[in-house]
């Protein structure tokens, strides 16, 4: 089973059509060479209640199953949120609420909730996986507290999957080496992979900041001799902030 995660960039959506046209060539040449089972996708932009040209594309590529789960408003008429995208059927989608979206509260846009999408879907008729896309409000010293509430909420909701398979991907807003972080919060029943120094997965101001702060985008498995991830590339591109990471898993 191969997933891939990516930010695509709020910047890339927004009144700038050739941004658009670049993103969606990449995304597609991704897909093409990939043939990923599921995407999850962070920062889609959607103007009014209709799909967005992303998710068109998407299903246009073969993924009819797609679930978009509004994170909050980032303008009058347009809303930024997660996608999952899957050629897998059997589906049971669930949008958890992790925390306060204190962003779009401070931009003056209301009380708005930040999310995660949780997928379900059986492989066999012993085991589940459950999938949790996520994209926790970013860590800055003003977000700091509700950053880390959302993390340890997060924690609780994959703690309570352990009966079944999980993976978790996106972008987690921040290092692994925090003490609150997800990352150690959860080193005793989850392994995960990201990018490294030389090949981060944040790419945009990443030089001007430390190291610590270059590899935003991780996923997270299950550790289990049930399912090991055989194949984890961190992919070459230049379109988003963020570079898009490609998993293989075997269940055995």
């Amino acid at each position: 089973m191969k997933i891939l995660f990516w930010n695509i960039w709020t910047e890339n959506q927004t009144n700038n059509y050739s941004r658009l046209d670049e993103l969606k060539a990449e995304l597609e040449n991704i897909i093409n060479k990939h043939q990923p089972n599921i995407i999850g996708l962070n920062e889609v932009v959607r103007f009014g209640n209709k799909a967005s040209d992303v998710e068109k594309l998407v299903e246009s590529l073969g993924y009819k199953n797609i679930h978009y789960c509004k994170i909050g408003p980032i303008g009058t008429n347009s809303t930024t949120g997660s996608i999952v995208a899957s050629k897998i059927h059997n589906l049971k989608i669930q949008e958890l609420i992790i925390g306060d979206n204190i962003t779009a509260k401070n931009n003056g846009y209301g009380d708005h909730k930040t999310k995660v999408i949780k997928a379900s879907f059986k492989i066999n008729a012993h085991d589940r996986i459950d999938l949790f896309v996520v994209h926790p409000i970013n860590l800055k010293p003003s977000t700091a507290l509700e950053h880390f509430r959302q993390i340890k909420q997060l924690k609780e909701l994959v703690s309570e999957s352990q009966d079944s398979l999980s993976i978790v991907g996106g972008d987690f807003n921040e290092p692994r080496v925090y003490p609150l972080s997800f990352t150690i919060l959860t080193n005793k029943f989850l392994k995960f992979k990201t990018g490294s120094i030389l090949k981060p997965t944040w790419i945009y101001n990443a030089a001007k900041l430390s190291p610590l702060r270059f590899n935003l985008d991780k996923i997270f498995w299950t550790k289990s001799p049930r399912i090991e991830m055989s194949k984890f590339e961190v992919i070459d591109s230049k379109v988003s902030d963020h570079r898009p990471l490609i998993a293989t898993f075997e269940i055995k």
